[in-house]
């Protein structure tokens, strides 16, 4: 039987070598400067890659490709199914190439399932891999050698997702003009005080991604993951480079009342 795949494919360009982005993709320090902070990484075929947000919940792969510089496979196991039910293995292949001076990045990320249950996963892992392969890019050039402090806040919200996705305007927290920026656009994002940032992705109510120059380019991704009628998962990560602990320190407690906030007190549903 011939059948098409589900699969998430993006490419990423990048001013840097082959050796660089392999690196950025094996090595578990520089894997977790701009994917998930917790890491720990096999070097072969059979290794296993462990990733984790919040240090506790790690999610494991496994090694099946290993050509160095040039492709990279992780398999993930299959989820539990039902006796003899079968179910998509999923697997993330790095294809690396150059072209113009440049090295050429494509991720393909496939196995997800057919029925409309896979849609929020393939669009939450298609707007978190973009984010990713952006943040990729500022840690291969901008930020190049540098440690990553994260800035970070994660809550269960019970409440309607256009209606705390408002929030973020409403609170100050976000804020452009017009609404509904796109990329390039500038906007604002208040943390105990007011910086100006650059909109990189806004997509609500899902997902919201800026840079913040004043801040030595750190970069701000939010995301509401699920949307059940009992509430969702609100995420708010700032990647920061170079910025004085004291400095990282004021934003996480920042950081922490906002969302705090937030949650408690949502903006109302317009009617």
């Amino acid at each position: 039987m011939i059948r098409p795949l589900r699969a998430i494919v993006l490419e990423a360009r990048f001013d840097a070598s082959p050796a660089d982005v392999w690196h950025a993709l094996t090595d578990a320090e520089a894997l977790s400067n701009w994917f998930a902070p917790h890491i720990t990484a096999g070097q072969k075929i059979g290794g296993v890659v462990e990733m984790s947000w919040d240090g506790v919940n790690m999610w494991p792969t496994t090694i099946q490709v290993w050509e160095p510089e040039h492709h990279l496979r992780w398999g993930d196991p299959a989820p539990p199914a039902p006796e003899d039910a079968s179910q998509p293995r999923l697997s993330v292949d790095w294809l690396i190439s150059t072209d113009g001076g440049q090295t050429v990045l494509r991720l393909v990320h496939s196995g997800f399932g057919e029925g409309a249950n896979w849609d929020d996963q393939v669009d939450g892992t298609l707007g978190g891999w973009t984010y990713f392969l952006w943040n990729m890019g500022y840690c291969l050039t901008r930020h190049r050698g540098v440690p990553r402090m994260m800035v970070s806040a994660r809550k269960r919200v019970p409440a309607n997702r256009a209606q705390f996705w408002e929030s973020l305007v409403t609170s100050g927290l976000v804020s452009a003009s017009p609404p509904g920026p796109t990329a390039g656009a500038a906007c604002t994002v208040a943390l105990g005080r007011s910086f100006d940032a650059v909109v990189q992705t806004s997509d609500p109510p899902n997902r919201f991604a800026a840079r913040i120059p004043s801040l030595n380019d750190a970069l701000l991704f939010i995301e509401l993951e699920g949307g059940a009628p009992s509430g969702f998962h609100a995420g708010f990560w700032i990647s920061t480079y170079g910025l004085p602990n004291e400095t990282v320190a004021e934003l996480q407690r920042a950081l922490d009342e906002t969302v705090t906030r937030l949650v408690e007190n949502p903006a109302p549903v317009a009617l």
